[in-house]
């Protein structure tokens, strides 16, 4: 991404043409399919910053901090009260 390229294109690059999947916009509540099929779901938090959920329960959502390094449980309210300030910018691949 330093040299612009998208996160849709390194996905495509690694993945093969068109496995990246445009979320932007699901609920999080949406986006937790993608989840329960084995797929992680890139949060996008910022300009060059996101998060990545790696799984949940009926309480809460595991997210992933890359910069930290640090994975942490978030309250399905709390996260989807997060994300929703954040435009509901979701990425995935299929």
């Amino acid at each position: 991404m330093e040299q612009g390229t998208s996160p849709f294109d390194i996905i495509d690059n690694a993945l093969g043409k068109n496995c990246s999947l445009n979320l932007y916009g699901c609920s999080l509540q949406q986006v937790l399919y993608f989840i329960n099929e084995g797929h992680p779901v890139i949060g996008v938090t910022g300009d060059r910053e996101a998060v990545v959920i790696t799984g949940y329960d009926q309480e809460s959502v595991m997210v992933y901090d890359p910069f930290t390094g640090i994975t942490t449980a978030m309250k399905l309210k709390d996260a989807t009260a997060f994300f929703e300030a954040h435009a509901n910018a979701f990425i995935s691949y299929r």
